[in-house]
């Protein structure tokens, strides 16, 4: 009879090294750079850490062609719509609130730094979106899937490892949105397994967030009190 205590022990091992791994990237390096006990500014290891995410990927078989277009394009026209909706909602639920709760801030980049604002709205996707949803979504569904016992889990973790990294701004609206955000950007990709679906969704609130505002809790940063 087959001693299958070896294999079993391996795949502990493997488990207990990924699950290792998950911690350290997902959430001791945001927190690192939240503490600024790593000088540099946030995008250089966002940047970094999406390219050994696709150069993984590719090395698996997942390369960025084949997951921008996703699996199912029924399923993806069906959530497409379901976002949409979604977002219009948020969008008219923020804008009043930001005019009431930060008059100050309302509108301020599109009517006092059109400049600004364009190109936020032109690179905001590229540098800030795509990195993220590449690490966040596709490298994190692949590589730690394993970990977890289902697919509900899976996407708690995911959208508490997104709003945990939004620590880096050093206040709690920036990690209460994105929590709830990236419980949004995790079912969609789930659902979807497509980048692109998932980048224009992300993108879209971003948008949003800095044309209404909300972005001064995005890119203030702030020593953290704890």
């Amino acid at each position: 009879m087959r001693n299958l205590a070896p294999e079993r022990n391996g795949q502990a091992q493997i488990k207990l090294l990924l699950g290792f791994e998950c911690l350290t990237v997902f959430f001791l390096t945001p927190w690192a750079l939240a503490k600024q006990w790593l000088p540099m500014p946030w995008i250089i290891p966002l940047l970094a850490m999406a390219l050994i995410a696709a150069f993984w990927l590719r090395r698996n078989g997942d390369g960025l062609a084949r997951l921008w277009r996703g699996e199912d394009p029924f399923a993806e026209r069906a959530q497409l719509r379901l976002l949409l909706l979604r977002w219009l909602i948020c969008t008219l639920t923020m804008m009043p609130a930001a005019a009431i709760f930060l008059p100050e801030q309302f509108l301020f980049l599109p009517t006092q730094k059109p400049g600004l604002w364009g190109l936020i709205m032109l690179l905001y996707p590229l540098l800030s979106v795509l990195p993220q949803e590449i690490i966040y979504r596709a490298f994190f569904f692949r590589r730690y899937a394993g970990l977890f016992t289902s697919q509900c889990s899976m996407m708690a973790a995911n959208a508490l490892a997104f709003g945990w990294l939004h620590l880096i701004f050093g206040n709690t609206l920036a990690v209460v949105m994105t929590l709830l955000g990236g419980w949004w950007f995790a079912a969609t990709y789930c659902k979807t397994r497509s980048l692109r679906l998932v980048c224009l969704e992300h993108s879209l609130y971003g948008m949003a967030i800095f044309t209404l505002g909300l972005g001064t809790f995005f890119y203030r940063r702030q020593v953290l009190a704890f």
